[in-house]
Protein backbone atom coordinates (compact mmCIF):
# COMPACT_ATOMS: atom_id res chain seq x y z
CA UNK A 1 0.00 0.00 0.00
CA UNK A 2 1.77 2.80 -1.55
CA UNK A 3 2.07 5.88 1.73
CA UNK A 4 0.66 8.95 0.34
CA UNK A 5 2.32 12.19 0.68
CA UNK A 6 1.61 15.18 2.91
CA UNK A 7 0.26 18.36 1.45
CA UNK A 8 1.88 21.37 2.08
CA UNK A 9 -0.42 24.47 2.53
CA UNK A 10 1.71 27.72 1.51
CA UNK A 11 1.47 30.70 3.25
CA UNK A 12 3.23 34.22 2.54
CA UNK A 13 4.26 36.01 5.50
CA UNK A 14 4.65 39.95 5.21
CA UNK A 15 7.37 41.32 6.98
CA UNK A 16 9.02 45.04 6.80
CA UNK A 17 10.59 45.78 3.30
CA UNK A 18 14.21 45.66 5.85
CA UNK A 19 13.05 42.04 6.28
CA UNK A 20 11.71 41.33 2.41
CA UNK A 21 9.62 38.28 2.21
CA UNK A 22 9.05 34.54 4.06
CA UNK A 23 7.33 32.03 2.90
CA UNK A 24 5.84 29.21 5.84
CA UNK A 25 5.49 25.90 4.55
CA UNK A 26 3.02 23.86 6.99
CA UNK A 27 2.83 20.19 6.50
CA UNK A 28 -0.84 19.62 6.68
CA UNK A 29 -2.37 15.72 6.27
CA UNK A 30 -6.17 16.14 5.58
CA UNK A 31 -8.11 13.90 6.20
CA UNK A 32 -9.03 11.03 3.92
CA UNK A 33 -12.72 9.95 3.17
CA UNK A 34 -14.75 8.22 0.41
CA UNK A 35 -18.60 8.17 -1.28
CA UNK A 36 -19.20 11.58 0.76
CA UNK A 37 -20.28 14.14 -1.41
CA UNK A 38 -17.88 17.28 0.39
CA UNK A 39 -19.30 21.03 -0.05
CA UNK A 40 -17.80 23.79 -1.56
CA UNK A 41 -17.76 27.47 -1.50
CA UNK A 42 -17.82 29.80 -4.55
CA UNK A 43 -18.36 33.77 -4.40
CA UNK A 44 -18.38 33.65 -0.45
CA UNK A 45 -15.93 35.49 1.63
CA UNK A 46 -14.01 33.13 3.88
CA UNK A 47 -11.34 33.64 6.66
CA UNK A 48 -8.84 30.46 6.93
CA UNK A 49 -7.54 28.85 9.96
CA UNK A 50 -4.68 25.68 9.49
CA UNK A 51 -3.18 23.52 12.30
CA UNK A 52 -0.47 21.38 10.95
CA UNK A 53 0.90 18.52 11.82
CA UNK A 54 3.51 19.94 14.81
CA UNK A 55 0.42 21.70 16.19
CA UNK A 56 1.31 25.03 14.80
CA UNK A 57 -1.96 27.57 14.20
CA UNK A 58 -2.19 29.94 12.01
CA UNK A 59 -5.28 32.49 11.46
CA UNK A 60 -5.13 33.84 7.39
CA UNK A 61 -1.58 34.69 7.51
CA UNK A 62 -0.70 35.45 11.24
CA UNK A 63 0.89 32.89 13.22
CA UNK A 64 -1.73 31.91 16.53
CA UNK A 65 0.38 31.39 19.99
CA UNK A 66 -2.43 31.85 22.56
CA UNK A 67 -6.02 30.61 22.41
CA UNK A 68 -7.13 34.57 23.20
CA UNK A 69 -5.82 35.52 19.71
CA UNK A 70 -8.60 33.32 17.77
CA UNK A 71 -11.86 35.56 18.90
CA UNK A 72 -9.21 38.95 18.96
CA UNK A 73 -8.36 38.31 14.94
CA UNK A 74 -12.04 38.25 14.31
CA UNK A 75 -12.99 41.17 15.97
CA UNK A 76 -9.61 42.56 14.08
CA UNK A 77 -11.30 41.70 10.64
CA UNK A 78 -14.39 42.79 11.81
CA UNK A 79 -13.97 46.13 12.74
CA UNK A 80 -13.16 49.32 11.09
CA UNK A 81 -11.19 50.22 8.75
CA UNK A 82 -11.19 45.84 7.31
CA UNK A 83 -14.87 45.26 7.90
CA UNK A 84 -14.51 41.95 6.80
CA UNK A 85 -17.41 40.00 8.13
CA UNK A 86 -17.81 36.51 6.68
CA UNK A 87 -20.61 33.85 7.47
CA UNK A 88 -18.02 30.78 6.41
CA UNK A 89 -14.71 29.95 8.03
CA UNK A 90 -12.47 27.45 6.24
CA UNK A 91 -10.35 24.99 8.50
CA UNK A 92 -7.43 23.05 7.23
CA UNK A 93 -6.68 20.68 10.34
CA UNK A 94 -3.81 17.89 10.30
CA UNK A 95 -5.57 14.27 10.24
CA UNK A 96 -3.30 13.42 13.15
CA UNK A 97 -3.73 16.12 16.12
CA UNK A 98 -5.76 15.36 18.67
CA UNK A 99 -9.61 15.81 18.39
CA UNK A 100 -9.27 18.28 21.33
CA UNK A 101 -7.24 20.63 19.57
CA UNK A 102 -9.99 20.95 17.26
CA UNK A 103 -12.50 21.21 20.19
CA UNK A 104 -10.53 24.21 21.86
CA UNK A 105 -10.60 26.20 18.30
CA UNK A 106 -13.77 25.69 17.68
CA UNK A 107 -14.78 26.86 21.50
CA UNK A 108 -12.47 30.03 20.56
CA UNK A 109 -14.18 30.62 16.97
CA UNK A 110 -17.87 30.44 18.79
CA UNK A 111 -17.27 33.33 21.43
CA UNK A 112 -17.69 35.87 19.12
CA UNK A 113 -18.52 34.36 15.85
CA UNK A 114 -20.97 32.53 14.44
CA UNK A 115 -22.05 31.07 11.04
CA UNK A 116 -20.31 28.14 8.73
CA UNK A 117 -17.39 25.65 9.56
CA UNK A 118 -15.82 24.31 6.23
CA UNK A 119 -13.41 21.55 7.32
CA UNK A 120 -11.48 21.04 4.45
CA UNK A 121 -10.79 17.09 3.25
CA UNK A 122 -8.99 15.02 0.96
CA UNK A 123 -5.60 16.57 -0.63
CA UNK A 124 -7.22 16.86 -4.62
CA UNK A 125 -10.24 18.99 -3.55
CA UNK A 126 -8.68 21.49 -1.29
CA UNK A 127 -11.53 23.75 -1.26
CA UNK A 128 -14.28 21.51 -0.19
CA UNK A 129 -15.38 20.11 2.77
CA UNK A 130 -17.85 19.06 5.77
CA UNK A 131 -20.07 22.05 6.80
CA UNK A 132 -21.94 22.98 9.75
CA UNK A 133 -23.31 25.57 11.27
CA UNK A 134 -22.00 26.77 14.72
CA UNK A 135 -23.23 29.71 17.22
CA UNK A 136 -21.60 29.94 20.37
CA UNK A 137 -19.48 28.52 22.82
CA UNK A 138 -19.14 26.62 26.10
CA UNK A 139 -16.87 29.07 27.21
CA UNK A 140 -19.58 32.01 26.62
CA UNK A 141 -19.52 35.02 24.87
CA UNK A 142 -16.37 36.89 24.82
CA UNK A 143 -14.80 40.09 22.74
CA UNK A 144 -11.33 41.59 22.64
CA UNK A 145 -11.21 41.00 26.76
CA UNK A 146 -11.51 38.48 29.20
CA UNK A 147 -10.45 37.80 32.60
CA UNK A 148 -10.02 33.97 32.61
CA UNK A 149 -6.56 32.73 32.56
CA UNK A 150 -7.74 29.23 30.68
CA UNK A 151 -8.50 31.63 28.02
CA UNK A 152 -4.84 32.90 28.03
CA UNK A 153 -3.33 29.64 27.89
CA UNK A 154 -0.89 28.97 25.07
CA UNK A 155 -1.86 26.59 21.75
CA UNK A 156 0.87 24.13 22.99
CA UNK A 157 -1.79 23.41 26.43
CA UNK A 158 -3.23 20.82 25.45
CA UNK A 159 -4.84 19.62 28.72
CA UNK A 160 -8.77 18.79 28.92
CA UNK A 161 -10.90 21.84 28.01
CA UNK A 162 -10.82 24.22 30.47
CA UNK A 163 -13.19 24.82 33.22
CA UNK A 164 -16.10 26.97 33.18
CA UNK A 165 -18.11 28.62 36.17
CA UNK A 166 -19.78 29.62 37.78
CA UNK A 167 -22.06 26.73 36.37
CA UNK A 168 -25.65 28.65 37.10
CA UNK A 169 -29.03 28.87 35.27
CA UNK A 170 -28.22 31.56 32.67
CA UNK A 171 -31.74 32.66 31.95
CA UNK A 172 -31.79 36.12 31.76
CA UNK A 173 -34.59 38.54 31.26
CA UNK A 174 -35.04 39.80 27.38
CA UNK A 175 -33.41 36.94 25.35
CA UNK A 176 -36.45 36.38 22.46
CA UNK A 177 -36.98 33.01 20.80
CA UNK A 178 -39.13 32.52 17.94
CA UNK A 179 -41.66 29.90 17.19
CA UNK A 180 -41.47 27.49 14.49
CA UNK A 181 -40.60 27.33 12.19
CA UNK A 182 -38.44 30.56 11.71
CA UNK A 183 -34.69 30.40 12.60
CA UNK A 184 -34.95 27.71 15.61
CA UNK A 185 -32.07 26.28 14.66
CA UNK A 186 -29.79 29.46 15.23
CA UNK A 187 -32.13 31.02 18.02
CA UNK A 188 -31.55 27.41 19.72
CA UNK A 189 -27.58 26.96 19.73
CA UNK A 190 -27.39 30.70 20.98
CA UNK A 191 -29.73 29.58 23.88
CA UNK A 192 -28.20 26.48 24.56
CA UNK A 193 -24.58 27.48 24.88
CA UNK A 194 -25.99 30.13 27.04
CA UNK A 195 -27.68 27.74 29.64
CA UNK A 196 -31.36 29.27 29.00
CA UNK A 197 -32.56 26.22 30.38
CA UNK A 198 -35.84 27.70 30.99
CA UNK A 199 -36.12 29.14 27.18
CA UNK A 200 -34.25 25.77 26.05
CA UNK A 201 -37.15 23.56 27.28
CA UNK A 202 -40.05 25.89 26.17
CA UNK A 203 -38.54 25.93 22.52
CA UNK A 204 -37.65 21.72 22.35
CA UNK A 205 -42.15 21.83 23.39
CA UNK A 206 -42.63 23.72 20.57
CA UNK A 207 -42.12 20.57 18.57
CA UNK A 208 -39.10 19.37 18.27
CA UNK A 209 -37.47 15.86 18.65
CA UNK A 210 -33.89 15.57 20.01
CA UNK A 211 -31.51 12.94 21.44
CA UNK A 212 -27.77 12.90 22.54
CA UNK A 213 -24.89 10.51 20.71
CA UNK A 214 -21.64 10.22 22.26
CA UNK A 215 -18.84 9.12 20.17
CA UNK A 216 -16.30 7.39 23.02
CA UNK A 217 -13.81 5.93 20.07
CA UNK A 218 -13.68 6.30 16.35
CA UNK A 219 -16.13 3.27 15.91
CA UNK A 220 -18.74 3.20 18.48
CA UNK A 221 -21.39 5.35 20.15
CA UNK A 222 -23.97 5.43 22.51
CA UNK A 223 -27.35 6.95 23.37
CA UNK A 224 -29.33 6.54 26.97
CA UNK A 225 -30.83 2.85 25.24
CA UNK A 226 -27.76 1.75 23.79
CA UNK A 227 -24.23 1.21 22.58
CA UNK A 228 -24.05 1.19 18.58
CA UNK A 229 -21.42 0.66 15.69
CA UNK A 230 -20.75 3.75 13.49
CA UNK A 231 -21.26 1.58 10.49
CA UNK A 232 -24.53 0.24 11.96
CA UNK A 233 -25.99 1.77 8.90
CA UNK A 234 -29.86 0.79 10.33
CA UNK A 235 -29.49 2.71 13.70
CA UNK A 236 -27.95 5.67 12.28
CA UNK A 237 -30.65 5.97 9.30
CA UNK A 238 -33.37 5.48 11.92
CA UNK A 239 -32.31 8.05 14.76
CA UNK A 240 -31.64 10.81 11.80
CA UNK A 241 -35.26 10.28 10.63
CA UNK A 242 -36.72 10.25 13.92
CA UNK A 243 -34.99 13.44 15.61
CA UNK A 244 -34.99 16.60 14.01
CA UNK A 245 -31.89 17.62 16.44
CA UNK A 246 -29.05 15.64 17.80
CA UNK A 247 -26.08 16.25 20.04
CA UNK A 248 -22.99 15.33 19.62
CA UNK A 249 -20.39 14.59 21.97
CA UNK A 250 -17.02 13.16 21.03
CA UNK A 251 -14.11 11.40 23.34
CA UNK A 252 -11.40 13.89 23.86
CA UNK A 253 -8.66 10.64 23.04
CA UNK A 254 -10.06 10.27 19.28
CA UNK A 255 -7.63 12.24 16.69
CA UNK A 256 -9.46 15.12 14.57
CA UNK A 257 -8.99 12.76 11.68
CA UNK A 258 -11.06 9.77 13.42
CA UNK A 259 -13.77 12.73 14.37
CA UNK A 260 -13.91 13.62 11.10
CA UNK A 261 -14.69 10.34 9.41
CA UNK A 262 -17.61 10.29 12.04
CA UNK A 263 -18.60 13.68 11.39
CA UNK A 264 -18.81 12.52 7.19
CA UNK A 265 -20.36 8.83 8.47
CA UNK A 266 -23.37 11.24 9.82
CA UNK A 267 -23.54 13.21 6.79
CA UNK A 268 -24.80 10.00 4.74
CA UNK A 269 -28.12 10.16 6.84
CA UNK A 270 -28.73 14.23 6.73
CA UNK A 271 -31.69 15.02 3.54
CA UNK A 272 -33.46 18.15 3.03
CA UNK A 273 -36.95 18.58 4.56
CA UNK A 274 -39.58 19.85 2.16
CA UNK A 275 -41.90 20.69 5.24
CA UNK A 276 -39.75 24.23 5.83
CA UNK A 277 -39.01 23.88 9.63
CA UNK A 278 -35.68 23.01 8.86
CA UNK A 279 -34.83 26.40 6.14
CA UNK A 280 -31.86 25.92 4.51
CA UNK A 281 -30.08 23.64 7.08
CA UNK A 282 -30.61 19.69 6.66
CA UNK A 283 -32.17 17.27 9.37
CA UNK A 284 -31.18 16.45 11.25
CA UNK A 285 -29.48 19.59 13.04
CA UNK A 286 -26.33 19.03 14.58
CA UNK A 287 -25.24 20.67 18.06
CA UNK A 288 -21.44 19.50 19.12
CA UNK A 289 -20.55 20.07 22.99
CA UNK A 290 -17.63 19.35 25.38
CA UNK A 291 -18.37 15.92 27.65
CA UNK A 292 -18.21 18.48 30.48
CA UNK A 293 -20.79 20.93 28.80
CA UNK A 294 -23.21 18.46 28.34
CA UNK A 295 -22.69 16.75 31.92
CA UNK A 296 -23.02 20.34 33.12
CA UNK A 297 -26.35 20.92 31.10
CA UNK A 298 -27.63 17.25 32.47
CA UNK A 299 -27.11 18.74 36.27
CA UNK A 300 -28.74 21.85 35.28
CA UNK A 301 -31.95 20.01 34.79
CA UNK A 302 -32.07 19.66 30.62
CA UNK A 303 -32.50 16.33 29.66
CA UNK A 304 -29.38 15.79 27.09
CA UNK A 305 -31.43 12.46 26.02
CA UNK A 306 -34.86 14.29 24.69
CA UNK A 307 -36.76 12.34 27.87
CA UNK A 308 -38.15 14.10 31.04
CA UNK A 309 -37.68 12.39 34.03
Amino acid sequence: MNKRAPIFILILILFTAVKGQNTIKLEIDLPQINQIELTEIKDSPYYSIYISKEKQVYFENDRIRFWREIPLKIDEKEAYPIRKKVNFIKIYADENIPYNLFLRLRMEIGKNWKGMLLLIGNERSQDKGLLYYINGSELGYSSYATHNTEMNSPIIDLKDTPNIDPWTENDRNGYIYFPLPIGWQETLAGVFFNKHITQLKNIVKLGITYTDLYFFDKDQFQNNISTFRIKDVPSLKSLSEKNDLIFLTFSEKITYGQYYRIRAELERFRHTVKDGNHGILKKPFYIEASVKFVEKMNQLGFPMNGIEE
